[in-house]
């Protein structure tokens, strides 16, 4: 009467010549089983959804869009047209491969980019400071050759070169260098100042032996 095919538990539906496709409910649990050639395909012709308890989203396919994931109905990942959209943290427990100028982007005005052009690595901030910081364990920055640290303004603050010098700058002056045979102030083309204000003490001697200081007076 009401127009309905059924199925007893464990009576299936097959599909195919020979079997390949196999949809039953064992009692237990319900299945569609594809076991034969080619693949399983779902299609519609608008957007295909997955959802649990009748009312959760799991998985999102809107036709011609983006495929979205959830966890426990609310978005978490979505696919766009240049990649993918994260609502939430990242936590990966193997390596994540972003090619060639693609961009890891976090901030709701993509304000902090990080990416490798094929020649150098960036960590470029639009907004605000960039902090960078560790908790509780050592933070390790390691590069094959220099490490440069620009401001806002595209000066060089610090440069770190691979098995050489670390260069301090001001307003884009190189204002102190370390080198194999210590530290040096200013630049090796330009001099620069070494400045103590009033009770700032010069020391030398591994005992202070030797202090020279101005006191103000």
């Amino acid at each position: 009467a009401s127009g309905s095919l059924v199925f007893k538990d464990n009576a299936a539906s097959l599909f195919g010549i020979s079997s390949d496709l196999l949809i039953k409910h064992d009692g237990s649990d319900s299945i569609i089983h594809q076991d034969g050639t080619g693949d399983l395909r779902l299609r519609s012709d608008n957007s295909l959804e997955f959802n649990t308890n009748g009312t959760a989203n799991a998985i999102w396919c809107d036709s011609g869009a983006a495929v979205k994931l959830y966890f426990n109905n609310s978005l978490k990942v979505q696919t766009t047209n240049i990649g993918i959209s994260v609502t939430g943290s990242v936590i990966a427990s193997s390596n994540v491969q972003i090619g060639d100028s693609d961009e890891f982007i976090a901030g709701d005005g993509n304000d902090l980019k990080l990416y490798h052009n094929s020649t150098d690595s960036y960590i470029t901030n639009a907004t605000g400071d960039l902090w960078i910081q560790a908790d509780g364990d050592d933070l390790l920055m390691r590069a094959s050759d220099d490490i440069t640290l620009y401001t806002q303004t595209s000066n060089q603050a610090i440069v770190c070169e691979g098995n050489g010098a670390v260069r301090l700058f001001h307003n884009n002056s190189e204002m102190f260098y370390t080198s194999a045979s210590g530290c040096h102030v200013g630049r090796p083309s330009a001099a620069a100042h070494l400045h103590f204000l009033d009770g700032g003490i010069a020391r030398f001697g591994s005992s202070n032996d030797l202090e020279i200081y101005h006191n103000a007076t």
